[in-house]
């Protein structure tokens, strides 16, 4: 697309600080997308389009790492759940005879595990 045709492509927020309406303009016949929050920019780009695939694309590895973050969160959620089960269970002397309570400990063990592997590998 050349300089003076319209896009209509949506622009992302701000990878850095997550400003919803960063600025698109035309300066000099170049193309800038600026955030007025954090001052992120990127720019020199002869066309719009161009410019706004390549600032999206810098959006999307900023929602992935919020994402990673998250997951980290939950890891760590899962792995005090399943250590405070564990101790519950400890503590009722569920360790015996009941074949259901011995499976759910096996069950309890294997995702403790899971999780211990998971935390090492990230």
């Amino acid at each position: 697309m050349g300089k003076g045709e319209a896009v209509k492509e949506k622009i992302k927020p701000c990878p850095f600080c997550g400003n919803e309406k960063p600025r698109c303009y035309e300066s000099g016949g170049y193309w800038h997308i600026r955030c007025q929050q954090c001052e992120c920019e990127i720019y020199a780009s002869p066309y719009r389009s161009g410019l706004i695939e390549r600032w999206n694309q810098r959006a999307v590895a900023h929602e992935a790492m919020i994402e990673r973050e998250q997951l980290r969160k939950d890891l760590r959620r899962c792995q005090s759940t399943c250590a405070a089960a564990a101790r519950y269970l400890e503590a009722m002397n569920f360790g015996g005879g009941n074949e259901a309570m011995r499976e759910f400990m096996q069950l309890l063990m294997a995702l403790r595990h899971c999780a211990e592997v998971r935390e090492i590998s990230q």
